[in-house]
C-alpha cells in the first residue's frame, strides 16, 4: 500500500494561501474563464441543493448534496486567485445554469419522474463546468492556477460520472 497519499484540492488550496513565493500574476486577461468557471460552480451549488429538496429519493437527495458540497470546495478552491487579481471573490452565478435550474423546476412539475428530470439536467450542468475548465485551461494561466484547475477538473469529472452513472440506470428503470 502507499504510503504517500496524493494532495487533496484542500491541501493544494492551503499550499496556495500559506506559500508566500506563489506569484499570481496581476493580468487579468486569465480571469474571464475562471470567473465563468466559478459563477457557473456557484449555480451548480445552488441547483443541486434545490434538486436536493425536490426529490423524494433520500439517497439521490444525499447524492445531489455531496455534489453541491463537493463543487462548493471547487470554488474556495478557485477564489484565492480571484481575490489576489480583482480584489474581491466573485459570488455571481450563471444565467445558463440558473436557466437551466428554473427549466428543470418547471419540467419536474409538468412530468411525473421529477429524479429523471433532474439527473438529466443537473448531469448537464456537469457538462457545461467541464467545458468551462477546459477553456480556463487553454489560458495562458499561473502554473499554480493551472494545478488547481486541473485538480477542480478531476473533481467535477467525477461529479460527472457519478450523475452519469445515476441517469443512465435510472433511464434503463423507466424504460
Amino acid at each position: 500500500m502507499n504510503s504517500q497519499a496524493k494532495p487533496s484540492l484542500k491541501t493544494n488550496l492551503e499550499a496556495v494561501r500559506f506559500n508566500k513565493e506563489v506569484e499570481i500574476p496581476k493580468d487579468k486577461d486569465y480571469l474571464t474563464h475562471l470567473n465563468d468557471l466559478v459563477r457557473a460552480l456557484n449555480s451548480s451549488i445552488h441547483f443541486y441543493r434545490a434538486a436536493n429538496q425536490d426529490v423524494p429519493n433520500v439517497l439521490l437527495a444525499g447524492v445531489f448534496n455531496e455534489i453541491a458540497e463537493s463543487h462548493r470546495m471547487c470554488v474556495e478552491a478557485l477564489q484565492p486567485f480571484i481575490t489576489y487579481t480583482v480584489g474581491e471573490p466573485e459570488e455571481g452565478n450563471s444565467f445558463a445554469v440558473e436557466l437551466r435550474k428554473v427549466y428543470a423546476s418547471v419540467l419536474a412539475c409538468i412530468k411525473s419522474d421529477t429524479e429523471l428530470t433532474y439527473l438529466s439536467n443537473l448531469e448537464e450542468v456537469e457538462d457545461k463546468l467541464l467545458e468551462l475548465c477546459d477553456r480556463a485551461l487553454e489560458e495562458n494561466i499561473p502554473v499554480t492556477c493551472r494545478v488547481i484547475v486541473n485538480e477542480v477538473r478531476a473533481s467535477i469529472q467525477v461529479s460527472h460520472d457519478r450523475m452519469l452513472g445515476i441517469l443512465r440506470a435510472r433511464e434503463r428503470l423507466a424504460s
